[in-house]
């Protein structure tokens, strides 16, 4: 799991084997770290989210709901 914070920007990475999420509370960063990482190594952008490890993910007008 990779953090990034600073006063203007939060961002999460997390990689388990072959899985990885990365995410945002804003896409421009996310989109650039996509880019760099898909040039290093081989990636498939499989949005939206509905499984990780197991762990269903459902999106409402609340945010996400794990389950």
């Amino acid at each position: 799991m990779f953090f990034y914070t600073s006063p203007y920007e939060s961002t999460i990475l997390l990689l388990y084997v072959g899985d990885m999420i990365i995410t945002r509370d804003v896409s421009n960063f996310s989109q650039s770290m996509k880019t760099l990482l898909d040039q290093q190594f081989e990636m498939k952008d499989q949005e939206p989210l509905y499984y990780f490890l197991s762990i269903e993910v459902a999106y409402g007008p609340h945010g996400y709901l794990l389950s």
